[in-house]
């Protein structure tokens, strides 16, 4: 071969590997440009589901949609936290692939996606799955986290998830739903003693005499922001203690029952639904005063 066609060959193979490498590139950019901005899961989709299965490790939660609201139905069907819940739903929707992290799943444990470390999520809507993800750690920018999708074996790297996907307690700790302005009578029945505070023409009385206003303003103030300190173990025995607060609101009733007091010194108490929470000493202190502290 004569150095005329050596180097005619030798600058067909440059053609060919710059074209290679060419094609390798556009490929690329394209795919990128195809996975930016694409969701999590349509926004149809998420704005229809009604179930989602949370799980990290030993951790593991259910939350269910019924008639709008959301529960925790893995605990007793306690109502989920509004602002998690939120966060959470918002993510899904707002979610969103930036990029292709690895093409492979070779390498999990560097993006805390192997099975001990991830935060599994399982999407369903009427009993049927809608959408599965793995869920790693998050990424150097705020709002971004490597992601798994079902079905799709490579990471990607996603923005606009707010979650936090590794939340241990969905349980909303409010324990009342309540506007202090439309309580209109409290009935406070105590081991020794039952009397009621009644709201007349904005003044609030103990048997036809005026109590204290900030004795009352502080019992209001109290049930209006009343949130659990804790919530009980499992297995949990709720014994009454002979201590009750019946609260009617102006299209509504509530009741609180007292349990026993727990060894750290925190009190159990039970709501109208049944469900127990655990409230601080000076919590319980403020809503069982007797009737002679209101004058």
């Amino acid at each position: 071969m004569n150095k005329k066609s050596t180097y005619i060959l030798f600058i067909v193979l440059i053609v060919l590997v710059a074209g290679i490498a060419a094609k390798n590139y556009f490929s690329k950019n394209n795919q990128k440009a195809m996975i930016a901005g694409q969701k999590l899961l349509a926004a149809d989709i998420v704005d229809s589901i009604d179930k989602i299965e949370i799980k990290k490790g030993a951790n593991a939660a259910t939350l269910e949609k019924k008639a709008g609201v959301w529960f925790v139905s893995s605990e007793q069907n306690y109502p989920a936290s509004p602002n998690l819940v939120q966060n959470l739903v918002s993510s899904l929707k707002d979610g969103a692939l930036s990029s292709i992290a690895d093409n492979t799943l070779d390498q999990l444990p560097a993006y805390q996606l192997d099975e001990a470390s991830r935060t599994t999520l399982n999407v369903q809507k009427e009993g049927s799955t809608v959408g599965n993800l793995w869920i790693g750690r998050a990424g150097d920018s705020y709002g971004t986290y490597y992601v798994v999708k079902e079905g799709l074996n490579k990471v990607y790297l996603t923005q606009n998830i707010y979650s936090n996907f590794a939340e241990t307690e969905w349980r909303d700790r409010k324990i009342l739903q309540t506007n202090k302005d439309e309580i209109t009578s409290i009935k406070i029945t105590l081991p020794k003693e039952t009397f009621d505070l009644i709201k007349t023409e904005n003044k609030w009385q103990i048997a036809n005499r005026d109590v204290k206003q900030e004795k009352i303003d502080a019992l209001l103030n109290q049930l209006a922001l009343l949130s659990a300190n804790d919530f009980p173990p499992a297995g949990f025995s709720f014994t009454e203690n002979g201590t009750k607060l019946e609260i009617k609101l102006a299209n509504d009733s509530k009741t609180i029952i007292f349990g026993q007091t727990l060894e750290n010194g925190q009190v159990a108490i039970k709501n109208n639904d049944g469900l127990i929470y655990i409230i601080t000493k000076e919590t319980a202190d403020v809503l069982t005063k007797n009737q002679r502290s209101y004058f």
